[in-house]
């Protein structure tokens, strides 16, 4: 899974190519138009990624390369044939965490996603230091292999609990149980402060070894709710934006993404913010219009094309540009409904809310 996007500066947006083989993109031009490009780390980190790599920067040094790392699991396909080869990173990885899946009650695996065990972030009864050492140490030594191929990583998802697919918990294989103990992970007040303990430890210990400059962006909604994770990193992904994937009024999307450029979130790196809106979806679920005048309120990057296997559709058709902006955003009643609205040179971007937190209109207007 690799996305593209780009900066608000130069109208926000986000390009995601899945399925596709990166040695054959056809698509470097385009590519390196955008400030920023995410890969999966562990193709960043290998030879297959570096003369990708290289080339976009050829074109554009100013490019942001990100590596998407899973967060607590670890894919089964790491070991897959010809993939250890490909990508040694990931085969570190997998020899690392294979052995220490999350159990539950009946001794059985739990999937954090298909084809994904889920890693047990607990040794005794606390977080386990000595494994999260490990991995950051995989992780370093290929960053030094490969020194110039990321400027930042993707945490791909954060969680205050454990997940377990495909119905969310793992009632029918027994209960999640951290420590072994015999008490159910939501009744076992050290495991609900280890699961999300050990993953404030892992971005404040990567900020530490790859310094200031060091971007790290969560998806999941621990990153989204809890000022604790967002304020170790510099941006969130908001899935399905703005409805998100707990089906939110477009409102609530919206003031999330705000919220986390608020005191006491989000801490930004190299002069910005890097929150993005994600569709998630091949046919980015009719938002498009929606998420690109949000990405001008709030200076945010969204998503406006997929690819799916060799088609790659392009830049975002109805892209606009109305030079740079006056101000911040403005919240002000209009009767029952609330108008979000922001200032620039050649217009006023605008989107109005009922009282539900349903989008009444959206649009650009003559400048204030």
């Amino acid at each position: 899974l690799f996305f593209f996007f780009s900066s608000r500066r130069r109208h926000t947006r986000y390009i995601s190519v899945t399925g596709v083989q990166t040695c054959a993109l056809p698509i470097y031009a385009e590519i390196a138009a955008m400030p920023m490009a995410m890969f999966q780390l562990r193709w960043c980190l290998s030879d297959e990624g570096t003369p990708v790599i290289a080339r976009l920067r050829e074109l554009n040094p100013d490019i942001v390369i990100i590596g998407v790392q899973s967060v607590l699991s670890v894919l089964l396909d790491w070991n897959g044939p010809g993939l250890r080869e490909r990508f040694p990173m990931s085969g570190e990885l997998y020899d690392l965490l294979i052995d220490r899946s999350v159990r539950t009650s009946l001794d059985e695996d739990v999937l954090m996603w298909d084809g994904a065990l889920m890693i047990n972030p607990m040794r005794g009864r606390s977080i386990d230091q000595v494994l999260l050492t490990r991995i950051l140490n995989v992780i370093s030594r290929w960053v030094t292999v490969y020194p110039d191929n990321i400027d930042g990583i993707m945490h791909d998802y954060t969680s205050a609990r454990p997940w377990a697919w495909p119905d969310g918990d793992a009632t029918n294989v027994g209960f999640i149980d951290l420590d072994r103990d015999g008490t159910a992970f939501d009744e076992d007040p050290e495991e609900i402060a280890a699961w999300p303990g050990w993953q404030y430890a892992l971005a404040e210990q990567i900020q530490e070894r790859f310094g200031e400059g060091f971007i790290q962006i969560a998806n999941g909604r621990l990153a989204l709710d809890d000022p604790a994770m967002a304020r170790r990193v510099a941006g969130v992904v908001i899935q399905k934006f703005p409805r998100t994937v707990w089906d939110l009024p477009a409102r609530q999307g919206l003031d999330s993404a705000i919220r986390t450029r608020q005191p006491g979130w989000l801490v930004p790196r190299r002069g910005q913010y890097w929150n993005f809106y994600w569709a998630a979806t091949a046919t980015l679920d009719g938002q498009t219009e929606f998420r690109r005048y949000a990405s001008l309120l709030t200076g945010d990057f969204y998503e406006t094309n997929t690819t799916i296997s060799d088609e790659f559709r392009g830049a975002d058709p109805d892209r606009v540009e109305f030079g740079a902006a006056l101000g911040p955003l403005t919240i002000t009643r209009n009767g029952e409904n609330e108008l979000y609205s922001r200032d620039f040179e050649s217009a006023t971007i605008s989107i109005e809310f009922n009282a539900l937190g349903n989008t009444t209109a959206l649009g650009v207007s003559p400048p204030r």
